[in-house]
């Protein structure tokens, strides 16, 4: 009985001590971004991007129903601000920092829990054959916690998802909306 315990805690500290590694090796920042196509010029897009309200109606990061938010600072661009608390997503705000209407938005991400971060958000807006390609992306330091987390969770891949379905809402959203207009 004594051997096999020893043998799972001595399994159990390789494992540990083989993500630690692997951990220990990733890069120091991370990056993940996705786009699709909207059939709307990027005027009739940028101002669902450029205003936290009207972010919001098709932001999935805001979906919880726990969520809590208050709107500060400018209605729109540099400066706008939407601070959140929530069980599932957290607390922190995100603030507009850089506005190219209407082909680029910078956003920061500040997160207090559930773990601490200052992430870079872009979306940019670009023409192309049918309509516009809208690309959100993601960046920041990765801390070491941030790391071992990596080795566990797919985190590019759960964020991506996030992403996809945003950015399906917002060209559900923009194309009835300029179908109509």
């Amino acid at each position: 009985m004594l051997t096999l315990l020893a043998s799972i805690a001595i399994a159990a500290v390789i494992a540990v001590g083989i993500v630690l590694i692997l951990a220990a090796r990733r890069p120091n920042t991370f990056g993940y971004e996705r786009s699709t196509v909207i059939q709307a010029p990027a005027e009739a897009i940028f101002p669902l991007l450029a205003d936290p309200v009207a972010f919001n109606t098709w932001n999935p990061f805001n979906e919880d129903p726990s969520i809590t938010g208050t709107y500060s600072g400018p209605s729109r661009g540099p400066g706008a601000r939407y601070t959140f608390a929530s069980k599932g997503a957290g607390t922190g705000y995100t603030e507009i920092v850089e506005e190219e209407a209407p082909r680029r938005l910078g956003m920061r991400l500040v997160m207090t829990k559930p773990m601490a971060c200052d992430n870079h958000i872009e979306f940019r807006l670009e023409p192309v054959a049918g309509g516009t390609r809208v690309s959100w992306a993601m960046s920041g330091p990765m801390t070491f916690m941030g790391k071992v987390m990596n080795q566990v969770i797919d985190c590019e891949k759960m964020c991506g998802k996030q992403f996809d379905k945003g950015l399906g809402k917002l060209k559900a959203l923009v194309e009835r909306e300029h179908a109509t207009a």
